[in-house]
């Protein structure tokens, strides 16, 4: 069968009530892959998936949806079974009123990156809705795979990979969106502990990923490239089976643009009791480090103040105070202001993005202040300011920082 006639099946098939077939395509004709859902437009990841909604009809009879989340990894493998859990915990809605109910689409993804089952669940304010056996419930010929949610209000989810001889669960939290560089920081392989490695592209782009595996002392001791489908997974039941008696993190790095991972670990025990390791993101290995007490100017045309900034980091975000010297000139009346940003590696310079997060004063109503440039050579801060606001006054001018240390001082 041609590709380009998949997309159209399905959506006629689903608005008859068909099953949804294993190995549907996703991703679905280039035309559509390129076609942007607006109310899933804000992330990386969000224009991924929009494709995925735009193939599916049934969303849009629905009524759409607007939030979405991850179960990484469901199975049936090794005598094993997955439940789902949904939680409500809306409150109040603009579209629904107080207490609204949540329309719940869970779509089945296989290894491969094909879907392979569907259901729609209404879920009640603060109910826990919980979904046995979901992949036999999804009607998966499966054995593995993830689960992408979807809904019309914020909710949270959850599965339990529970073990048939014991009932013993192994809990996992939905994620909420990808990364291209994780790590997870604890593996093992002992003669009686094992970890296993579960990645998912939910991108809608294919590729290269790097995976890295260190002992505890930080030593890189085997190091791989696999390849993941649009959509799809890799996993592999004891990562560290090549180089046993060993233990330490794994870091997996995306190689190729439009790949968004998530990954975590299960660690068994002999009896093949278990638990979750997720990942952790990371931030570039280029991106530096400026978190600190800043000191220094903002000089422009009408702005010529002091300031101190105290500069928070995780990862490549950044946020934190300004605070204006009440002796320099600055037309708002308030002095002390929140601020949020990031800091980035264009491949040679590190540069930096600040802006204040309140927008009104008392003084001149609405106002913003940016500011942006690069790291200096030693702990110093170089770049521009612009300053808008409600009463038509602007201005232009150079920001100077000086690291004077750092924020938090331990008594000695």
């Amino acid at each position: 069968m041609r590709k380009d006639w998949i997309v159209p099946l399905l959506v006629v098939g689903l608005l008859l009530g068909w099953d949804v077939p294993c190995g549907a395509e996703i991703p679905g004709p280039r035309a559509v892959r390129e076609k942007s859902i607006p109310h899933l437009s804000h992330s990386k990841w969000a224009r991924s998936l929009s494709n995925l909604e735009w193939s599916r009809e049934r969303v849009a009879v629905a009524g759409g949806y607007s939030y979405f989340s991850v179960i990484p990894f469901v199975t049936t493998a090794d005598n094993t079974r997955t439940n789902l859990g949904l939680n409500n915990f809306s409150q109040s809605s603009l579209m629904k009123g107080s207490n609204p109910t949540a329309s719940v689409f869970v779509l089945l993804i296989d290894q491969q990156g094909f879907m392979c089952g569907e259901g729609i669940y209404e879920v009640q304010p603060n109910e826990m809705r919980q979904i046995n056996n979901v992949i036999s419930e999804l009607r998966g010929d499966i054995t593995t795979g993830w689960l992408l949610i979807l809904s019309d209000e914020p909710l949270t989810a959850w599965a339990s990979v529970i073990s048939n001889s014991t009932n013993d669960p192994s809990i996992q939290l939905a994620a909420g969106s990808g990364a291209q560089r994780l790590m997870i920081q604890s593996s093992v392989k002992t003669t009686s502990l094992e970890s296993s490695l579960i990645i998912t592209n939910i991108g809608s782009a294919g590729g290269k990923v790097a995976v890295t595996i260190y002992d505890n002392n930080g030593r890189v001791i085997k190091s791989r490239t696999i390849s993941v489908a649009p959509f799809g997974m890799y996993v592999e039941k004891d990562i560290r089976a090549s180089v046993p008696q060993t233990f330490g993190q794994i870091v997996i790095e995306a190689m190729d643009e439009g790949i968004m991972l998530v990954a975590s670990s299960i660690v068994k025990n002999a009896d093949g009791t278990g638990a979750f390791f997720p990942a952790t993101t990371l931030p570039s290995p280029r991106i530096q480090s400026i978190a600190g007490t800043w000191v220094g100017s903002l000089t422009g045309g009408q702005i010529n103040t002091p300031i101190r900034m105290t500069l928070f980091q995780e990862g490549a975000r950044l946020f934190g105070e300004l605070h204006l010297d009440d002796r320099g000139s600055f037309p708002t009346a308030s002095k002390n202001f929140s601020i949020s940003g990031s800091v980035e590696n264009d491949g040679t310079h590190d540069r930096y993005f600040l802006k204040l997060n309140e927008h009104v004063d008392a003084s001149v109503n609405l106002f913003s202040l940016s500011m942006r440039g690069a790291l200096a050579q030693g702990p110093q801060i170089e770049g521009k300011f612009l300053y808008v606001d409600e009463s038509k006054q602007t201005d232009v001018g150079i920001l100077a920082l000086a690291r004077a240390g750092a924020i938090i001082i331990v008594p000695q």
